[in-house]
């Protein structure tokens, strides 16, 4: 799937990423026809729109929120040693985008449930039936 935009935002954005609906449904439908296979998916720095991916799976498959805001949070930490790379990719006033503050994945499943109520309604939204949300989230939990 091809995302416009650019590659590291302000997290106060990331939200917005729900709006992308034909491409969040694109990636749930090559997750529900390849199960046996392995998905990778990623983003530049991996926690924009790579952790709104994470965190719409997590919570699909039951994840409690500290684990899902953890998981997101520790993508700072990965990305040390590529760190410098990542700055040079941005203005030096949006440097300060590059970290994961936990609060900001907090935000973001506010407003997923305030929105949707969950991952599950979000993903009923955008099209997909509940036979293959329940699919997926089975594909998940092995």
């Amino acid at each position: 799937c091809s995302w416009s935009g650019r590659y590291l935002i302000h997290p106060e954005i990331r939200r917005s990423y729900l709006h992308n609906k034909k491409q969040f449904k694109k990636v749930f439908e090559i997750l529900l026809n390849h199960p046996y296979d392995c998905t990778l998916f990623n983003c530049s720095a991996g926690k924009d729109r790579t952790g709104v991916l994470a965190c719409l799976l997590l919570d699909l498959a039951g994840c409690h929120e500290y684990d899902i805001v953890k998981d997101y949070s520790e993508s700072y930490e990965n990305n040390m040693q590529m760190m410098k790379q990542l700055e040079e990719m941005l203005p030096k006033e949006e440097e300060k985008f590059l970290g994961s503050d936990p609060r900001v994945m907090m935000r973001f499943l506010a407003y997923l449930r305030e929105q949707y109520g969950s991952s599950k309604g979000y993903l009923l939204n955008i099209g997909l039936d509940e036979d293959q949300i329940e699919e997926i989230k089975e594909n998940f939990i092995i």
